[in-house]
């Protein structure tokens, strides 16, 4: 899990799964990931650019704050 300030954050997990929140974590989304890969870990640099990781490196990569992402399948 991984915050982009005090109230927009994401969480990433099992077949591709991205959640992101815009209240501080009282709301989630899930987000279309396009990919069904185990997801590990997640960082953003700031609330539009950001990462999602998983056993083989970055997987997928947003400069839209989640709601477009790009990469490996």
């Amino acid at each position: 899990m991984d915050f982009a300030g005090t109230t927009i954050g994401f969480a990433v997990g099992k077949a591709g799964l991205i959640l992101r929140t815009l209240d501080g974590g009282l709301h989630w989304v899930k987000l279309k990931s396009r990919t069904a890969q185990r997801l590990s870990a997640v960082c953003f640099v700031d609330s539009s650019n950001g990462w999602v990781l998983g056993s083989r490196g970055v997987r997928r990569r947003t400069t839209t704050g989640g709601k477009t992402w790009i990469g490996h399948h």
